[in-house]
This record gives C-alpha cells, sequence and structure tokens, in this order.
C-alpha cells in the first residue's frame, strides 16, 4: 500500500507540469464511526435525520460542522479574529472611544457606518442580520471614521439633538412606548441617510472593507449581504450535509435524576425522554484553492488556509452532549485528491463525492466491520466512476486505520502540503 502510494504521488508530478494552484481543489474523504451519540438535535431535542436510498440515516447539517471548525482553526491558528455576530457595532463603539472619542458620538458614528452599509439594527449597537467580519475590517471601518470625523461630527451632533427633540415630543404627546421608540428610531434612521448622501461615507467603507485582509475563516464560509453586494465573498470550502452510511433508528433514552436528598414522597426528582443513534459518517468536503487566492490575494496565505480547512476537518469534533455520550472517536479513513482540469466546471476536474455508494445502506459482515466494507463500497463506486468519466486524479493520499503499513495524519498534511507548494503559483 504505502509503495503504492508513493508510486501514486511520483506520477502525479509528471502530470502537475503547468497546473496551477488556481486550478486545483482538495477534494476530501472521511470514515468516522461513533458509539450511541446525539451529534446534531433538532428542535425537539431528537437527532437529525435524512433519507437516501428510501433508507433513513443520521445526519449532522452544513453549520454545525462548519462551526465546529471554524472555532477549530480559531483556536489552533493565529490568522487573525474575526467575529460573526449582531454586535459588531459596539466593537468600532469601543475602538472609538479607545481613540479617545466621546461615549455617545462613538455609538452614533458606528451607527451612522453599519447604516451607510444598509444593516442598522432596531436595537443599540446592533444591526439586523448577522455579519461575519474580520479584525481587520472593523480597524478599516474604524479608521474611515476618524478620516471623515470633521466631516460626519457636524451631522453626528445635528443627529443627537433631533434624537432628543424626537424623544421630547412624543413624551409630550404621551404616545405609547413602542410607539414612542418606533418614531425615534424611524427620525434618526433619515438622519443617517441625509448624512450617507451628502458625505460620500458609503463608497469610503466599502472601499476600506473591499482593501482589508480577510481571514481564512471568512474565505472559507464566504460571506453575503444583501444590502451591500460589494461586501459578498464567494466562500471556498464546500461541504453538504454529512449523512450515515448506515441506517439509523433512533434509540429513546429514558432517563431519570434521582434526588440526594429526597422527602418521604420518594421516586425520581426529575425525568425525561433523550434520542440518540450509533452512526457511521461519511464526511466530504471540497476546498477551492483558486476562491481562496480571489479572497485572500496570497498563494502561500491560500495554502495555509486550503491546509486549515483539510486539518480541521480531520480533527474538529461535535461537542453536542459529549458530557453524555462522551463522543471522542476518531476518523478511521481520511483521503485526500487533487483531480486535473478546472474544478469549477463540470469537467474531468470537477471534484467527486463518493456518497452515492451508500444508497445501499453500509452493514457489517462476519469478517468485516463497517469501516472496511464502507471503503469496499467507496472503492467500487470509485472504479466505475473512472472507467465512466475517465481518472483525472494527479494527487491521492490515503490513511486508514484498515491498513497495517498506513502513514500519519501528519504525513498526509505533509504531502499535501508539498504538492501545493510544487505547483505554479
Amino acid at each position: 500500500m504505502v509503495i503504492q502510494m508513493k508510486r501514486r504521488i511520483k506520477m502525479s508530478n509528471e502530470l502537475t507540469n503547468g497546473l496551477s494552484l488556481r486550478d486545483v481543489a482538495l477534494e476530501m474523504h472521511i470514515l468516522q464511526e461513533h458509539g450511541t451519540a446525539c451529534l446534531n438535535r433538532d428542535d425537539s431535542n431528537t437527532p437529525k435525520t435524512t433519507m437516501l436510498g428510501g433508507k433513513q440515516r443520521s445526519r449532522i447539517s452544513k453549520q454545525r460542522g462548519a462551526r465546529d471548525q471554524r472555532r477549530w482553526i480559531i483556536t489552533n491558528k493565529k490568522f487573525g479574529k474575526d467575529y460573526r455576530s449582531c454586535n459588531l457595532p459596539s466593537i468600532i463603539k469601543d475602538k472609538l472611544i479607545k481613540e479617545g472619542k466621546p461615549l455617545e458620538d462613538s455609538s452614533f458614528a458606528a451607527e451612522l457606518a453599519f447604516g451607510c452599509l444598509g444593516v442598522s439594527g432596531e436595537k443599540e449597537d446592533s444591526t439586523n442580520v448577522m455579519l461575519f467580519m474580520s479584525e481587520f475590517e472593523l480597524d478599516a471601518i474604524k479608521d474611515s471614521l476618524l478620516s471623515k470625523w470633521n466631516e460626519i461630527i457636524p451631522a453626528i451632533k445635528a443627529m443627537e439633538e433631533k434624537a432628543k427633540a424626537v424623544k421630547t415630543e412624543v413624551k409630550d404627546i404621551k404616545e405609547e412606548k413602542v410607539e414612542k421608540n418606533k418614531k425615534t428610531k424611524d427620525k434618526t434612521k433619515e438622519f443617517i441617510d441625509e448624512v450617507i448622501k451628502t458625505s460620500k461615507l458609503r463608497v469610503a467603507l466599502e472601499d476600506a472593507i473591499a482593501q482589508a485582509k480577510r481571514t481564512p475563516c471568512i474565505a472559507g464560509s464566504g460571506r453575503m449581504v444583501a444590502s451591500s453586494k460589494n461586501m459578498n465573498i464567494d466562500g471556498a470550502v464546500h461541504g453538504p450535509v454529512i449523512i450515515s452510511v448506515n441506517e439509523c433508528e433512533i434509540e429513546d433514552d429514558f432517563w431519570t435524576a434521582i434526588d440526594d436528598l429526597p422527602t418521604g414522597d420518594g421516586g425520581a426528582a426529575n425525568m425525561g425522554h433523550a434520542g440518540a443513534v450509533s452512526p457511521c459518517y461519511y464526511k466530504f468536503q471540497v476546498a477551492h484553492l483558486g476562491i481562496f487566492l480571489d479572497t485572500l490575494k496570497s498563494s502561500e496565505l491560500s495554502i495555509q488556509a486550503a491546509l486549515a480547512s483539510l486539518e480541521a476537518f480531520i480533527k474538529a469534533n461535535s461537542t453536542a452532549k459529549i458530557s453524555t455520550f462522551a463522543n471522542y472517536e476518531k476518523p478511521q479513513y481520511v483521503r485526500v485528491i487533487v483531480r486535473k482540469g478546472n474544478p469549477d466546471e463540470f469537467v474531468d476536474g470537477a471534484p467527486r463525492s463518493f456518497v452515492n455508494a451508500f444508497s445501499l445502506p453500509a452493514k457489517p459482515t462476519e469478517d468485516k466491520d463497517m469501516i472496511e466494507v464502507s471503503i469496499g463500497k467507496i472503492k467500487d463506486l470509485e472504479k466505475r466512476l473512472d472507467k465512466m468519466h475517465g481518472d483525472s486524479k494527479v494527487f491521492d493520499f490515503e490513511v486508514s486505520t484498515k491498513d497495517e503499513n498506513t502513514k500519519s495524519i501528519g504525513d498526509l498534511l505533509r504531502g499535501t502540503q508539498a504538492f501545493l507548494n510544487g505547483l505554479k503559483k
């Protein structure tokens, strides 16, 4: 197996002549079997499920997996901070206060900035949608406000005075509190719109954000802001819902909690039901180097971002109900493939998922466990796909607990990095 792996990588070097970093995508495949667990649940506290091949499977949502990976990258890599929140204006306000600006002016300036981007929220120091921004981008917003401070401060003062006048006027006519707040907010929005038109602040802010650095997490996940299309970023990392290779029936666990200091009534202090499954997941993810390059503007950082995405995909684990089920199981099969061709088009280089290998659920046999059976199903589908669509692989690195001569995850990461470093920049 190791000899074949070395030969395959050596052969790939001949195939990559002229292949650039922009032309490739890392195709990642994982098999990970768990004991009894509830790694993602719905609003009824039940494990999420889906159907494949007419059979019920356990599933983990895209959002759950993406958050686990982002948290792992933030904890283990030094790419700079990023925030996904509705409360980013409060960060801008604090940055302006640190620059010596008054509290009230800073709060209005922060509201003005996000109003320019079309996302000003109903609550103070908030936005009406959740934004995903890097520390570098937030610094760029702060610097833009400071550079135009003398221009916008008179408008900010006018906003403050008019907002106070509106509050007084509404109070005098004894309107309901909700209506009072609404009228104040509506008037404040009008003032913000006036400043936007006269100061050209929106253009300055969007230019500053566009020139600021983005973190690999933002480049990987992407960003969509309907009211400010210049802030939109295509996500470089594509990943579907994770589903189990095996059919999964939800087991219902009836639990009780015993009171250490019972009264004379006896019985359980609390009781309830908890759902759980025993899944073996097939995980698939693709990292597009060309899209990373478009966002990060650096070959070196794009390679680091793709490798961080790969490492997080392998090592990040859902912490859902981890104290109850202790789901610390590690992947038992990991594979990275790169194909020759344009990964963004439906040609030979387009990534291939092997999820359809499990249209018929995997089942262990007398001499093969779930992982071995699943690997066999992947290899069988791969052989058929290669025969039908052609084999365009230029890099293929596989590690597995079922191979006595397997290399390590570290070897896989180093091998992938060496391959990417060898591509034309």
